[in-house]
C-alpha cells in the first residue's frame, strides 16, 4: 500500500503563520488578517463592497516600524503548487511600489522565513 503525503490547506497554513505571528511579533509591529475572502450571501458582499472591500487584498498585512515612518508589508498564502490571482499580484506590487516588502508563499515555512527577514517576528531560537 502507497501512502501520499496530503499537503496542508491554505486555511491550515494560514492559521498557522498566524500563531507564529502571535508568539513572536516583534514590538510596535502592526498585523492584521483583512477578511476579505469566504463565501457570503450575495447582499452581505454587496454590503461589504459598499464599505470598502477590495479583491485582492493579502491574507496577511502590516506595518514594520520604520525611519521615518514604518514600512507596509503583505503576505498572500496559498496552498503548495498554487499562485496569487491577478488582483492579488496588483496588490502585492503596489506595497512594493511604496516602499514595502510583499510576497507570496505556500508553506508554512517560507512564510515565516519572509516575516523574520522584513522584521515582523522575532527570529527562532537558535537561528
Amino acid at each position: 500500500m502507497t501512502f501520499r503525503a496530503i499537503s496542508p490547506t491554505e486555511d491550515q497554513i494560514h492559521r498557522s503563520v498566524w500563531h507564529h505571528i502571535r508568539l513572536r511579533k516583534l514590538p510596535d509591529v502592526v498585523a492584521f488578517h483583512a477578511a476579505n475572502g469566504g463565501s457570503r450571501h450575495p447582499a452581505e458582499a454587496a454590503k461589504l463592497r459598499d464599505m470598502g472591500v477590495v479583491a485582492g487584498v493579502a491574507d496577511l498585512v502590516g506595518i514594520v516600524p520604520g525611519q521615518p515612518h514604518g514600512k507596509p508589508w503583505a503576505l498572500e498564502l496559498k496552498r503548495r503548487g498554487q499562485k496569487p490571482r491577478p488582483e492579488q499580484q496588483l496588490f502585492l506590487q503596489q506595497i512594493e511600489a511604496l516602499g514595502g516588502f510583499s510576497a507570496f508563499a505556500d508553506n508554512v515555512d517560507d512564510a515565516v522565513a519572509k516575516l523574520e527577514a522584513w522584521g515582523v517576528i522575532k527570529p527562532a531560537k537558535g537561528a
